[in-house]
């Protein structure tokens, strides 16, 4: 439910690697780690997270664990229009609501943080920025007939929160195109322990009964992850990978990451402990 660039990929492309995705899944029953220094790691991520500075952040702050910016509906695109959108090319016909100063998020229990609001005109303008021109596949730009405000629920570091958001009525649909009308704040980050990049592991996802994470690991052409497994505590988890090479050391290896989808088996649920990356001792979600 996050958008999490792993350190081990900020490594190997400061090597001057160039990075693929290889899209191997790696779907096997865990081999503990024979290195028990990676759980000594583990250990002192969990150990150093409580009272510390990124842990008030973390609870203090909006932080969604759902890193979309946008809410299509559920027949985008299907009469066309896609390349348009896809090249930012959305046309007001209708003149654009301004922006207050700020706008509250609130939690379940509460709590309200109000942060800068995003206007219409931020969000189109953040829809075009970088995009690539269409050219000789071009659609006509999507037509921009009304804005107004609405809310919409998301799960953060905090809980359930509402969010105030931004509906756009595109001509051609019945519901909205729906964008935040507030930005995250910077998530908290530790610093790395370049050591432990390659046996970090990037949260994505965990099945319906909580007992299985789904994570990524970066690794080089040479190597190949041979087993993962789980640090636990009651309020905290730090995934690691075991990856070794598997090519002679005299064998030459391209300068490529590889990225593999990993499974982690857990003791017991999820639920809603907090996962730590164990390079960085940052968060990676809770749910």
């Amino acid at each position: 439910m996050r958008r999490i660039t792993t350190l081990a990929l900020a490594a190997l492309l400061t090597a001057g690697c160039a990075a693929t995705d290889a899209g191997h899944d790696i779907d096997r029953t865990p081999v503990p780690t024979t290195s028990g220094t990676a759980l000594e790691r583990a250990a002192q991520v969990a150990r150093e997270w409580p009272g510390s500075e990124a842990e008030r952040a973390w609870s203090d702050g909006y932080y969604p664990l759902d890193p979309r910016q946008e809410w299509l509906p559920p027949d985008a695109f299907t009469h066309g229009g896609k390349t348009a959108y896809l090249s930012g090319l959305i046309e007001p016909v209708t003149a654009l609501p301004t922006a207050e100063a700020t706008a509250e998020v609130v939690w379940v229990h509460g709590r309200r943080q109000a942060l800068p609001m995003i206007s219409p005109r931020q969000v189109l303008d953040g829809l075009a920025k970088g995009k690539p021109p269409c050219g000789a596949d071009c659609e006509p730009p999507l037509k921009l007939t009304g804005v107004a405000r609405g809310s919409r629920t998301v799960a953060t570091s905090r809980g359930q929160a509402t969010v105030p958001v931004w509906e756009f009525t595109i001509a051609g649909y019945q519901d909205p195109f729906v964008y935040p009308a507030v930005a995250p704040q910077q998530p908290p980050v530790g610093r790395p322990v370049q050591r432990w990049a390659d046996r970090s592991v990037t949260y994505e996802s965990v099945s319906a009964d909580g007992l299985t994470v789904t994570g990524r690991v970066g690794r080089g052409s040479c190597e190949r992850v041979t087993g993962t497994e789980a640090y636990e505590t009651d309020r905290l988890v730090v995934l690691i990978a075991e990856v070794r090479r598997t090519q002679p050391q005299q064998q030459p290896c391209t300068l490529v990451l590889v990225t593999d989808r990993v499974t982690v088996k857990l003791t017991r649920p999820l639920d809603a402990r907090l996962v730590l990356d164990l390079a960085t001792g940052a968060p990676q979600g809770s749910w």
